[in-house]
Parts: structure tokens; C-alpha cells; sequence
């Protein structure tokens, strides 16, 4: 009803695949978890920001007792999707190297590799909702290493869509 000349695709991709297109005007407007890092002629708005967390299957995760991640199998993401490149930098700046059994590239075969695997995984609470079937059979816990989060912003090439993201940002932090 806002704008009647105007039609809306919208599709899923990797951030980084994301902001490679709106760079060179596939797009016009991203909405993606990729960092907040300055890109030339490319505005950000923060919509919001959330932690990392731990995932394992619920069975395997005592009441009140932190299991020890380093005797656990892990499933992680591939690192060439930035977010576990994320996880990656992180865990070896922490000096950690669990045994890997797989690296993946969707929460949904992080989810169900760590349930039928009895492994571990890190990812973020959207990323878990996106995976509803599975909560039930998931423990959360912190992540085995200090606090890092994961930034969720609109974004769009500098003078252009200002009031469309403007309204888009705006409905989208109702949403969320």
C-alpha cells in the first residue's frame, strides 16, 4: 500500500554473498549478520546484536553442571562463511581445538549432526529459532569461550533507498 509502483523480491544468501551484490547493484537493500566493518560507498544501520551460543543435544547436558566441551565431539561451520570465521578466529584465540567431525554451512545440519553425532556446535539464538523442531532436543549453554556476538544490520549503497530502509529498519526492529 506505500508503495504500489514499487515490487519486493526478496531471497536468502550468505552475508558475505549478500553485500557482494548490493556493491555492485544486484541488490538494493541487505539485511545480514555480516560484521559491522566500514565498506566503501555501503551505509549500515545495527538492527540488532546477539551472542554466540553453545548447542549439544539436551540428554548429554546435566542439570546445573557445565558439560566439558573439550571431551565433546564438535560440529562447526565451514570458515568460508563468515560466520565461522567468526568461530574459528575465536576459538583459536582462546587456544581451543576440539575434535571435529564435520564443518557445515546451515544451522539445520549443525542442529542434526550434533543430535544424531552426539557433538557439539556454536551458532546464535536466531539461527536456533530458524530450526523450531529442534529445540525441544537441544541444551543452550554459554559458549566454552568469552562472550563474542553476531551483528544483524540493514544495509545500503551511500544517498540511496534512505527512506525505504529507514521504514524497513523501522518495522523490522518491531519485528524482531
Amino acid at each position: 500500500q506505500m508503495w504500489p509502483d514499487r515490487s519486493l523480491l526478496t531471497r536468502t544468501g550468505r552475508s558475505d554473498h549478500l553485500l557482494e551484490d548490493l556493491k555492485e547493484q544486484r541488490l538494493d537493500i541487505s539485511i545480514s549478520g555480516h560484521s559491522t566493518e566500514l565498506i566503501d560507498g555501503i551505509n549500515h544501520h545495527e538492527l540488532i546484536s546477539e551472542p554466540l551460543i553453545a548447542v549439544l543435544p539436551r540428554d548429554m547436558a546435566e542439570e546445573g553442571r557445565r558439560p566439558d566441551l573439550s571431551l565433546i565431539p564438535m560440529i562447526k561451520f565451514n570458515i568460508d562463511f563468515p560466520l565461522g570465521r567468526m568461530i574459528d578466529a575465536q576459538m583459536k584465540r582462546c587456544r581451543l581445538s576440539p575434535r571435529i567431525l564435520a564443518s557445515v554451512d546451515t544451522t539445520q545440519s549443525l542442529v542434526s549432526l550434533c543430535k544424531d553425532l552426539k557433538a557439539w556446535g556454536i551458532t546464535t539464538p536466531l539461527s536456533i529459532l530458524d530450526t523450531p523442531t529442534a529445540i525441544d532436543d537441544l541444551a543452550i549453554i554459554p559458549t566454552p569461550f568469552p562472550l563474542i556476538t553476531r551483528t544483524i544490520s540493514i544495509w545500503h549503497r551511500e544517498g540511496e533507498f534512505a527512506t525505504t530502509v529507514s521504514h524497513i529498519r523501522s518495522i523490522a526492529e518491531t519485528v524482531i
